[in-house]
């Protein structure tokens, strides 16, 4: 969806940051789970607005068919992922890439109206927000507990 003739070449290099940094923080299936959840939530809230619309006669019935395939949210999980928990490295990078996706990607254009893929966007990320911060939180609390029993796995104290 993002990738343009202009941009095709900087866009993979955007998002690998984006993941890189979100695996950083949550390793490899703690971030697929993030970013699956974001996508598929996303696709549902979006896509489901898009029904209702139509089922109220607010969209044609063409619009049931619209083909949603793009990684974005996907990449906007692992953006909000990297933004939050990252190290500065990953959140500069993240960083460039929302700024990027905002203003040349224009991933929030429609939203007032909507929009499948605004709200689809905007869903994403406060479920990537979520879910990491909830997964980031059981990393923390699992570390907190290694570091407090003794050897034998005995708490200490």
């Amino acid at each position: 969806m993002f990738v343009t003739q202009a941009f095709a070449t900087a866009w993979p290099a955007l998002i690998a940051l984006a993941m890189f940094g979100a695996n950083r923080v949550l390793g490899s299936w703690r971030t697929a789970l993030v970013c699956a959840a974001g996508q598929v939530i996303g696709t549902l809230v979006s896509e489901g607005i898009v029904g209702h619309q139509v089922s109220r006669g607010l969209l044609p019935p063409s619009d049931r068919y619209i083909i949603d395939v793009g990684p974005s949210y996907v990449v906007v999980s692992a953006i909000v992922v990297a933004l939050l928990y990252g190290s500065w490295l990953a959140r500069a990078a993240a960083a460039l890439d929302l700024t990027l996706l905002v203003f040349v990607g224009n991933i929030f254009g429609g939203l007032s109206q909507l929009d499948v893929t605004a709200v689809g966007h905007v869903t994403a990320m406060t479920v990537a927000a979520v879910g990491s911060s909830l997964l980031v939180w059981q990393l923390r609390r699992r570390q907190h507990r290694t570091l407090h029993e003794d050897p034998a796995g005995a708490p200490a104290g």
